[in-house]
């Protein structure tokens, strides 16, 4: 256990620079959690209104235009 933490006073540029590269990458990790949740809910959501069938789409156009 000695060892490592002489190894990491020793290279104090390298440990820092990884540990702000593993604070990043643990963040962006999450947002991309966070993305994956939302667009999971957003989905549960439209095929709520796909089940339903009381939801009719309304059309634009009228027939034969």
């Amino acid at each position: 256990m000695t060892v490592f933490f002489k190894t990491l006073r020793n290279h104090w540029k390298k440990t820092t620079a990884g540990l702000c590269l593993l604070t990043w990458g643990g963040h962006w990790l999450y947002g991309k959690h966070c993305d994956n949740l939302l667009r999971r809910a957003a989905c549960q959501e439209a095929q709520h209104y796909q089940d339903d069938s009381r939801w009719e789409p309304t059309l634009s156009r009228t027939p034969g235009s």
